[in-house]
């Protein structure tokens, strides 16, 4: 039966924070009046994630567990938890809570409101350990004003939510597999003229959770995924 939200949780690798991050999501949802689900979407975990997925799984009725035969993608992973996804809002957040889970509030409310999608945008401090991080992010988002022309923040975080519908026939659109994904699918809803809302949110680090970030590589794929968007428009 349909839902009112639909939560998809991307896992790769995921056991260092696993469980306290599902526990947190499942207490801040259960004290909501949504009916609600939880889709864990694993793209080929290397670690016990699989494992914990099906204890959640068997604990919760409301958590779904889907298993990708090899190694995907991360926006391959969010996109096939939406379509599985029965909810009429469905929104994703990255399981690490480095954007906490009272996020996931926010930006239902927003689509509740009548807007299309609801987006995270990231504030972040400056500290010691994370200069370069955050000078690559602010080069990337004005990288996409520049050659996109889309001045609107930040495009890349790990929170979206969506209006099921409406999204799903842009959603196949979408071409990028891996981490452009965020970016693209935020472009395509503005592209086609959805109501999209900005949503400012405390983006906190996570040091339990190894990044999977590559500075110099991630730099590069980037650039090329925004200039070949660029092209194709």
């Amino acid at each position: 039966m349909a839902k009112d939200l639909s939560l998809v949780l991307p896992c790769y690798n995921e056991e260092a924070v696993f469980e306290e991050s599902v526990g947190r999501i499942l207490r801040l949802l259960k004290a909501t009046r949504y009916d609600f689900e939880i889709l864990l979407v694993d793209d080929q975990s290397r670690d016990r994630t699989r494992e914990l997925m099906r204890k959640a799984a068997a604990k919760d009725r409301r958590i779904t567990c889907l298993y990708h035969d090899r190694n995907r993608g991360r926006g391959r992973t969010v996109a096939d938890g939406i379509r599985k996804a029965t909810g009429r809002i469905v929104g994703y957040l990255d399981i690490d809570l480095e954007i906490r889970e009272e996020a996931i509030l926010s930006h239902a409310l927003a689509i509740d409101e009548g807007y299309d999608i609801a987006y995270a945008d990231r504030i972040t401090g400056l500290k010691p350990g994370n200069l370069l991080r955050h000078l690559l992010h602010a080069l990337y988002i004005l990288q996409v004003r520049v050659f996109l022309g889309f001045a609107h923040g930040d495009t890349n975080a790990g929170c979206k939510f969506f209006n099921r519908k409406r999204i799903l026939p842009v959603l196949e659109r979408v071409r990028d597999d891996h981490w452009f994904w965020d970016t693209e699918i935020l472009l395509r809803g503005y592209a086609a003229g959805m109501r999209i809302k900005k949503i400012p949110v405390v983006y906190l680090r996570n040091d339990r959770k190894k990044s999977t970030v590559r500075m110099g590589a991630d730099a590069a794929y980037f650039l090329r995924k925004i200039m070949a968007y660029r092209r194709e428009r």
